[in-house]
């Protein structure tokens, strides 16, 4: 499958559809071996939510935290929720409408304000960025 890596909305429906072709079930998608592939999924969603609102990736160790030992983003919006791509991938599998990623990505255009504007009022920017384009991003054994 031709993926389009251009960090658009499409890629993110292209994506989605490909995990929901590939796993038939939330559980088999939890058993599997191909961590090049999951690893690299979770970066680019992750990085396609940052490039329009901003923010940074971080990386919590309490196990008292939902996503204990899984990056998490903490994007520049109004909600600051924070999303965990590796759940997202666990969701859409559970939900199975194809349209997980894409709702989270419109939902936080609702709640965006200007990056440039949060981050000048903040002086810096906080939490660490990993970029997708750095890493090997590969559809692993999917293809």
């Amino acid at each position: 499958m031709p993926f389009k890596r251009d960090y658009s909305r499409e890629s993110l429906e292209q994506l989605e559809q490909f995990v929901l072709d590939r796993w038939p079930t939330q559980d088999g998608f939890i058993e599997e071996s191909d961590t090049d592939f999951i690893d690299g999924a979770v970066r680019y969603i992750g990085e396609t939510l940052l490039r329009p609102y901003g923010g940074g990736w971080h990386l919590n160790d309490d196990p008292q935290f939902d996503s204990n030992n899984r990056p998490y983003l903490r994007l520049d919006t109004l909600d600051r929720t924070p999303v965990t791509p590796f759940f997202l991938l666990t969701a859409l599998l559970k939900r199975r409408t194809g349209s997980v990623l894409t709702r989270v990505l419109m939902h936080r255009a609702g709640t965006s304000r200007s990056a440039a504007s949060k981050r000048a009022q903040a002086g810096s920017r906080n939490g660490i960025r990993f970029r997708a384009s750095h890493h090997n991003f590969s559809l692993g054994r999917a293809l």
